[in-house]
């Protein structure tokens, strides 16, 4: 399992998980964690 997540001061924001399969981490992944990470900082922002 994969894991991509953000500090955020003394927070740990965890962004997107995924069954890794290959040695290679998929593009499609990256990028989607990339989104969850731009949306939860757009939403910290309104806060």
């Amino acid at each position: 399992m994969s894991m991509f997540h953000i500090e955020f001061y003394e927070t740990y924001v965890l962004l997107h998980h995924f069954r890794k399969k290959t040695r290679k981490t998929p593009h499609r992944e990256i990028e989607r964690a990339k989104a969850e990470r731009d949306d939860w900082i757009k939403r910290k922002e309104l806060e």
